[in-house]
């Protein structure tokens, strides 16, 4: 494709007019990174900083630790990209001998020597042991030695020492290679924007010419810091420097507002490429369908998919898996297996991923009769025993009412001699739990143990409900020590793990206190409170909102009443632990679901002797209650405490309001025998408009 041979402005008039309104959201994103919002410094003030900030060991070097790795960029074909690593600069540094000649060329040969020459600033031995016939012998230390340039920022240093390298005969490939190493660096520690300023200086100078693979690293170390307006920088650079502009540049900018679920963004970035000329590729249009389902539009996903078409373009199976994947989130699985037989009429095979979104659209459809077509289909091209795939399949059963299907289904593919593996045995593992089988379930989780394996968090969180249920405490607590072990689901980012085990410390907790057992529940969470699972104050909040939701779950499983919360409040408070407003508003509004106004003052007294005032958000939430208990007398002395300030804020009339409608309403939609209680509801709505009227009054005056 022919360079456009723009001026900058232009191009970047034309190139990026689409992103205008996006360039204020990038703007608000990049301020949590540091892009903007904070005082701008020059690079000379940055690299002060940071030479201050670093510290030096006995011998003069610096020990500062810098650098995270840069990601290779998947999509550019194979090209091979530097892998910068972070650590301190390697080992002490043995000091050079101040000799020259060959004495010093013997001791550069130590692995750390290029590194030490660049430090002490020798550029002509360091020139002769990146040229001739040495270079071969110093590729990695010739990486390590550029690396630490661009960490550093010696721009200056690295201009000197490509100008000597280039007198010397050095090729145009290698100063290329050493560029990217340089850039990749640089621009880890001061950004891409200067880094992209450097690379104008060091192009200008030096006269080398750089290639896509400089800026597709830096398009992408923007992109992953949000700081979009630079990776538009970037590829308006690309263009002044001659460069073509292809698809792939575009990439990870429109794999960032697939991030965000910027729609409208990703769109009109592909109506830019294709202003400037640029050949969309079927992956980047396939980015964009993948935003509209996630964004849940269907209707543009499938516009999207339709245009790719009439441009000439023939969708892959990943293009129609995203359209099936969002209409199977929709539980519109007709709608999807419609787009199963159109992606077959045009002579795709649909693959493993294709028969995982349908069946999991299945499950959420609760179709079972279609589950076990696809998986007929599944076992005929020989996929029956992926443990994905079966996985999916059981959790179809499982959560359909099914389980006696699936454990057949395990049983029958265990004839066979093929192994179960954790995927499965998790899901039986919940559906076992769900059903109360927790028996059952033990003996599954047995089994993987005893293989060395652990069940999913999801799976155990499972089984733990099932034995609050049942009251088995003592297995309950030997799972959560189990669970806490060293090196148990490493597999997992420490804040997965560490969420599933609060969980788990939630659902014990309310197990003692349904179990009318509140001082089993502080010893337990004053347990795990010196294990340092998680931070305690977050954790009791959960357990508080949990019981301000609690609904119960079955027969066997006991509603939590107020009182419950009253009894763990007062517990905890018992042994010093003080909890949050939250926790104590979390139960005024479980008193409003449950009409029980006298519980209601009990936690305002222990609110007062938290010193925790109430405030405004509080006196609605205890207006609320005596609404819900119809205590006429009540809900007008809450009203008489809010000031005038606070009843003259539009939201706050709106919610007292809204209370009272929806109550009134209520009851009004049930019988005749709820007269007393409408007649209090009444008062209620006749003292809260004289209130308002009154404050409005006020104000007007």
């Amino acid at each position: 494709m022919p360079v456009l041979a723009r001026p900058p402005c232009l191009l970047r008039k034309e190139l990026f007019a689409f992103a205008i309104s996006h360039i204020k959201n990038s703007q608000i994103l990049a301020c949590g990174s540091g892009a903007l919002g904070l005082k701008t410094v020059s690079v000379e003030e940055e690299r002060e900083r940071r030479l201050q900030n670093s510290t030096t060991d006995a011998e003069g070097n610096s020990t500062e630790e810098r650098v995270l790795p840069l990601r290779g960029n998947a999509r550019n074909h194979g090209r091979q990209h530097v892998s910068l690593v972070s650590t301190r600069d390697h080992n002490r540094l043995r000091k050079q001998p101040q000799k020259e000649g060959r004495h010093e060329l013997a001791s550069a040969k130590n692995k750390e020597s290029l590194l030490a020459l660049a430090k002490e600033e020798r550029w002509d031995s360091l020139v002769t042991m990146l040229t001739g016939s040495l270079a071969s012998q110093n590729v990695g230390t010739a990486r390590d030695c550029l690396a630490w340039l661009g960490r550093c920022g010696k721009e200056k240093a690295i201009l000197t020492l490509f100008e000597l390298l280039k007198k010397a005969g050095e090729s145009e490939k290698s100063l290329l290679q050493y560029l990217r190493i340089y850039i990749s660096s640089f621009a880890s520690s001061y950004g891409a924007q200067q880094a992209l300023q450097s690379l104008r200086t060091i192009v200008k100078t030096v006269k080398v010419k750089p290639d896509t693979i400089i800026f597709d690293d830096l398009i992408s170390l923007s992109c992953s810091k949000r700081q979009l307006s630079e990776a538009m920088d970037v590829l308006a650079e690309m263009q002044h420097q001659g460069l073509t502009l292809s698809s792939t540049c575009f990439d990870p900018l429109l794999q960032s507002f697939s991030d965000h679920l910027m729609v409208e963004e990703a769109s009109e970035a592909v109506a830019g490429m294709r202003r400037l000329g640029v050949e969309i590729s079927l992956a980047s249009y396939n980015i964009v369908i993948g935003v509209c389902v996630k964004a849940g539009n269907m209707e543009k996903a499938y516009g999207v998919l339709t245009e790719l078409q009439q441009q000439g373009i023939r969708p892959d199976t990943t293009s129609f898996n995203h359209i099936m994947k969002g209409f199977g989130q929709e539980k519109r699985l007709k709608r999807a297996l419609s787009v199963l037989r159109e992606m077959e009429y045009i002579g795709l095979k649909p693959d493993r991923d294709t028969y995982l979104i349908l069946l999991r659209a299945c499950g959420a459809s609760k179709d079972l009769t279609e589950a076990k077509k696809l998986f007929m289909k599944v076992e005929e091209l020989g996929l029956g025993t992926d443990q994905t795939v079966l996985s999916a399949m059981i959790q179809v059963y499982v959560d359909n009412h099914g389980l006696d299907f699936a454990l057949k289904l395990v049983e029958k593919i265990e004839l066979k001699g093929t192994s179960i593996g954790v995927k499965v045995k998790s899901q039986l593992l919940r559906g076992l739990s769900l059903a109360g089988r927790h028996e059952e379930g033990i003996q599954v989780y047995q089994e993987l143990q005893r293989d060395g394996k652990r069940p999913s968090p999801e799976s155990v969180a499972t089984l733990l409900m099932a034995l609050a249920k049942a009251g088995k405490m003592e297995t309950m607590l030997q799972l959560f020590e189990e669970s806490n072990c060293p090196g148990t689901w490493s597999e997992y980012p420490m804040a997965y793990r560490t969420s599933y085990l609060s969980i788990f410390c939630i659902h014990i907790c309310l197990a003692y206190i349904r179990h009318k057992k509140p001082e089993g529940a502080v010893r337990f969470l004053q347990h795990v409170s010196k294990l340092e699972v998680t931070r305690s104050r977050i954790l009791y909040d959960k357990i508080f909102l949990q019981i301000s939701g609690s609904d119960g779950a079955g027969q066997e499983l006991r509603r939590l009443d107020s009182a419950d919360g009253l009894a763990l409040l007062r517990a905890l408070k018992d042994q010093g632990i003080q909890l949050s407003r939250l926790a104590h508003e979390a139960l005024l509004d479980h008193c409003a679901s449950l009409r029980k106004s006298e519980e209601a003052w009990e936690i305002v007294r222990e609110m007062g002797k938290a010193g925790l005032p109430l405030n405004i958000m509080s006196k609605i939430r205890l207006f609320r209650v005596f609404v819900a208990a119809r205590k006429e007398h009540d809900a007008e002395m809450v009203l008489n405490r809010i000031s005038k300030y606070d009843m003259l804020d539009r939201d706050v009339r709106l919610l007292l309001q809204k209370i009272v409608t929806v109550e009134v309403d209520g009851s009004e939609a049930r019988s005749a025998k709820d007269a007393v209680s409408s007649r209090s509801l009444i008062g209620i709505r006749n003292n809260l408009e004289r209130c308002l009227r009154l404050q409005k009054e006020c104000r007007v005056s």
